[in-house]
């Protein structure tokens, strides 16, 4: 175990250096978008994990899945004016972030603000009818969805959108994210709290993993999908 540990470290103290070296600065023009394929059902299970470095709070998106067909799932993450973070899910054209009467039965906000210039990671889980939001591998909000008439794990498979890093695409403003991503990950299935805070100090896990974008390209406008999947973004 020590030694796995001292590995685990390694690696870590590996990527900090290539952090530094390599990540995508976004502004209000700037965005990854890396397709439909991760258009899941309320039924399904989620996390998508990624390093992030704000420039400025100003209610910036981190994640957006515009599903297009009513009774589909939606979701999205940003970081809110006061630097908190923001994870919703959206059952499409009939309950969700979308309806002031829903408020937080179906949109959470954690208590904890993210710090101006300084590297965190956040881990968003969608777990059944739960959303969590994980900060540098601890839980900082478990949120239900409960809105009355409406379960959130009925609802269908996303169709007509594409996933977006960095911008709202489906809002009448694109919220734009200042300031920088690295490591963005997706995994078809919840991790859990020690898988949460497990994979800060060593590889990612392979079990669930759709997509890994470790951003290490340094130049052009693709962003490759290292999972071999085939998941390639662009900017």
């Amino acid at each position: 175990m020590k030694s796995t540990n001292r590995f685990c470290m390694f690696i870590l103290l590996i990527f900090s250096f290539i952090q530094s070296e390599y990540s995508i600065s976004f502004d209000e023009a700037g965005h990854i978008d890396v397709g439909s394929e991760f258009n899941f059902s309320g039924s399904d299970d989620f996390s998508i994990g990624m390093w992030v470095n704000p420039n400025d709070n100003d209610n910036g998106t981190l994640v957006r899945y515009n599903t297009q067909v009513a009774g589909s799932l939606g979701y999205k993450a940003a970081i809110n004016s006061d630097g908190t973070v923001r994870f919703a899910l959206d059952y499409f054209n009939m309950a969700g972030w979308d309806s002031e009467e829903d408020g937080s039965a179906a949109d959470w906000n954690t208590d904890q603000a993210l710090l101006l210039e300084q590297w965190s990671h956040i881990l968003f889980v969608k777990e059944e009818n739960h959303a969590k939001i994980y900060i540098n591998g601890i839980l900082a909000n478990d949120g239900e969805w409960n809105v009355e008439g409406y379960d959130i794990t009925e609802a269908t498979e996303g169709s007509g959108g594409q996933l977006h890093f960095g911008q709202d695409f489906q809002a009448a403003e694109i919220f734009p994210f200042f300031g920088q991503l690295d490591e963005i990950i997706v995994w078809d299935k919840a991790l859990s709290a020690d898988d949460a805070s497990g994979y800060l100090n060593c590889a990612p896990y392979e079990e669930g993993l759709m997509a890994h974008w470790p951003i290490q390209e340094g130049s052009g406008s693709t962003i490759n999908d290292i999972s071999g999947n085939g998941y390639n973004g662009e900017m």
